[in-house]
Formats: structure tokens, C-alpha cells, sequence
């Protein structure tokens, strides 16, 4: 699953950087895939570093249940 999402990841990049689509549709759609994706990326960047160092009151339940769900492994 994550090697699919990283492939979507890495085609929108590609195309948002290139910039060579012909359809201003697709264009428009992989560049917001694209934003997407590093917005996501960003978001559990962030839930992995902050939630074990700062230990806000809401992120522990968070933390406890991404660990139950085994979401980070």
C-alpha cells in the first residue's frame, strides 16, 4: 500500500514540476494530488516527531490508537 502511495506521490511531483500536460484538467488535478500528498506527509511527519516529545492532552489518545491500529508499521 505505502509503495502505491509513494508512486502517486513521486507522478504528481514529476508532472507538478515539468509543468509539460497538455490537459490543464490533469494538470490542475495532479498538482493538487500533489499538494495533497505533502500535506499528508507532512501531517505524519509531525505526528511522529511532536506527539512523543511535546505530549499535548489530545495527541496521546491519538498516539495510542495509531499504535493500536499498527497505522506506523
Amino acid at each position: 500500500m505505502w509503495v502505491c502511495v509513494f508512486g502517486l506521490f513521486l507522478c504528481s511531483f514529476f508532472s507538478y514540476m515539468k509543468r509539460s500536460v497538455d490537459c490543464p484538467l490533469l494538470d490542475l488535478f495532479l498538482s493538487s494530488l500533489f499538494w495533497i500528498f505533502s500535506l499528508c506527509c507532512l501531517f505524519i511527519v509531525c505526528m511522529l516527531v511532536l506527539i512523543p516529545t511535546l505530549q499535548f492532552p489530545l495527541f496521546p489518545k491519538c498516539w495510542a490508537v495509531l499504535q493500536a491500529t499498527n497505522f506506523l508499521s
